[in-house]
């Protein structure tokens, strides 16, 4: 076979490293006192309500078969079609079950005078940083620790399967579902670490862990660049002022950042949280 397969491009390579650095900062933003205080403040209604309706998840969920859980899937990107009558039935009532239950759980937070949705409060949250779309990075963390994407998943039978599997195995490898089986899995392997590989080499030597700790100090903590500086082990070529600036600069540019340049505010964004905290 000589169909060709094409590394990913740059822009590929940038969206995952704002993906990765988004996700690394998460997890450092978790280490914070100050904000953990306040994010499991703001997530203290939903967290009640998914240990409520989870026993209710967990049912619909395992009552349905391979086959269902694909037609549901289809339903859920408006695709019809790929089922027979009999699957798409069950499909159709576990998703009747689903917004009931959605249903439930909105009447009651309307006759409590509540609302599970606390993505605002996070956004609020997260602003001082100004990182776009990080409140919906961390919701997906919350979503991980409630277990959502356990009780949802199992095994997916059908046409809803072969055409996710046929665009997983396209990205990856520029093949079609029908010659990617034609290869040997030697083959196969190479054409993924070809596709990957830029990705792969830029991750090996770009040190994105580091970027997002100093960026964490001089933004979060509102340590400025010569405290920084001085505080690291001297190497040649490394922790001067030049240096340190330069990395935080680049964490900001991967990280999209939205927010005045400069010096940072006296007591950083953790000031701001304190303050919120009151």
């Amino acid at each position: 076979m000589d169909k060709k397969t094409v590394p990913f491009p740059q822009e590929v390579v940038a969206f995952a490293d704002t993906m990765m650095a988004k996700c690394l900062l998460v997890l450092a933003l978790a280490e914070i006192d100050e904000f953990t205080s306040l994010w499991r403040r703001a997530k203290q209604i939903p967290d009640v309500i998914i240990k409520t309706i989870r026993p209710e998840l967990e049912e619909i969920s395992t009552s349905l078969s391979p086959a269902g859980r694909g037609a549901l899937l289809a339903a859920s990107v408006e695709v019809t079609g790929l089922y027979d009558e009999h699957t798409e039935a069950e499909a159709l009532l576990a998703a009747t079950k689903l917004k009931r239950l959605g249903e439930t759980v909105n009447e009651f937070c309307q006759n409590k005078g509540i609302t599970p949705d606390y993505l605002p409060i996070l956004k609020l949250l997260v602003e001082p940083l100004g990182v776009p779309d990080l409140a919906e990075v961390i919701m997906a963390y919350d979503i991980k620790e409630w277990g959502i994407d356990r009780i949802l998943a199992g095994p997916i039978d059908g046409l809803a399967h072969d055409l996710l599997a046929s665009r997983i195995i396209h990205d990856l490898t520029d093949l079609s579902l029908a010659d990617a089986f034609s290869e040997t899995r030697t083959q196969f392997n190479q054409r993924v670490m070809h596709k990957v590989g830029p990705l792969a080499r830029h991750v090996k030597k770009y040190a994105l862990l580091q970027r997002i700790q100093l960026w964490v100090r001089n933004v979060v903590y509102g340590e400025s660049i010569r405290q920084i500086a001085e505080s690291m082990v001297p190497n040649v070529g490394y922790s001067s002022d030049d240096w340190v600036k330069q990395q935080i600069q680049d964490a900001s540019r991967i990280l999209g950042v939205k927010r005045l340049t400069g010096r940072p505010r006296k007591g950083g964004v953790i000031r701001d949280w304190k303050l919120m905290a009151k």
